[in-house]
């Protein structure tokens, strides 16, 4: 008896692929910016880049992006673990960071 593939292979593969492209966009995340105000009342940007991978390399482009060649300048920076809670309400460390930037951009 012969097995025949049919394509039952090159199938699972594909959704194999797929499904890896998804965990990876979901793991990697991107820098994301939030308008607000500084303490003094001036407009600025919240630039997040939080997770695992981006880094504070990737807030740095996102908030050069945002001001161009006239620069920023750093209000506040922030970074910390973040943590969830078990089925008991026990806070577990994650390995996720949450890290942002608040900036103002030059004139």
């Amino acid at each position: 008896m012969i097995f025949r593939d049919n394509g039952i292979r090159e199938n699972i593969m594909k959704k194999w692929g797929v499904l890896l492209i998804i965990v990876i966009l979901m793991t990697v995340g991107c820098a994301t910016v939030q308008d607000t105000y500084t303490a003094g009342g001036q407009d600025g940007y919240r630039v997040e880049c939080s997770g695992n991978v981006v880094g504070w390399p990737g807030c740095y482009d996102k908030a050069k992006e945002i001001c161009g060649e006239a620069g920023y300048v750093i209000l506040e920076r922030s970074d910390q673990k973040s943590a969830k809670k078990n089925k008991d309400y026990e806070f577990i460390p994650e390995s996720s960071m949450i890290r942002y930037l608040v900036i103002k951009c030059k004139m």
